[in-house]
């Protein structure tokens, strides 16, 4: 079972460099693996699964390194489209 206090420490350090740089790393994997993607999800309405990818890697950017960072790999997706 998972403690709800877990969720709120973060492994890196919320407004660090290290965390920030984190956020870049899992937002640019996710890009690659939603374009990766595409063409087998291309005749899927709205394109599918691959827009999955990069919510996941939001979701996991935020539990990693925080909130800031969990909005600047938002930020980091949109702009990735």
């Amino acid at each position: 079972m998972i403690e709800i206090a877990l969720l709120n420490r973060p492994l890196f350090r919320p407004g660090s460099p290290l965390a920030f740089a984190v956020a870049l790393a899992i937002t640019i994997g996710a890009t690659l693996t939603r374009l990766a993607l595409a063409p087998l999800f291309a005749p899927v309405p709205f394109g599918g699964m691959p827009f999955a990818v990069a919510f996941l890697g939001v979701l996991l950017t935020a539990f990693l390194c925080g909130t800031a960072g969990g909005v600047v790999a938002a930020l980091l997706s949109v702009g990735a489209v």
